[in-house]
């Protein structure tokens, strides 16, 4: 299991060096908390908060990203944009379009 998710770290370390080195060229500051999210599947996701602008950017194993504004929540953190909502709550991370749940993972770091 250790082995699986190191794999799948890997290539997000190497995305994020990518956003730091990015973020650096456009003059913001860079993402301060990363966090990795794998489902029962073995799938996951890596979100890069941004505390300065209160954004999260979601980005998943095959390199879809997209950037979420924090929003009003109950509990947790809860993160939308048009179409879709990032939610994290207790450990546990939900990204959903519409009423679908698409991810639901636990993190690892």
């Amino acid at each position: 299991m250790k082995r699986t998710i190191l794999i799948f770290i890997c290539p997000f370390v190497l995305l994020v060096a990518g956003l730091a080195q990015t973020n650096h060229a456009t003059a913001t500051k860079p993402v301060s908390n990363i966090t990795i999210y794998v489902s029962e599947m073995g799938d996951g996701l890596m979100a890069a908060h941004n505390p300065t602008n209160q954004t999260v950017m979601v980005i998943f194993s095959d390199r879809r990203a997209f950037t979420f504004h924090q929003a009003i929540s109950a509990s947790g953190v809860r993160y939308t944009n048009e179409t879709s909502v990032f939610w994290e709550h207790q450990g546990e991370a939900t990204y959903s379009v519409g009423n679908k749940i698409i991810f639901t993972g636990k993190r690892v770091n």
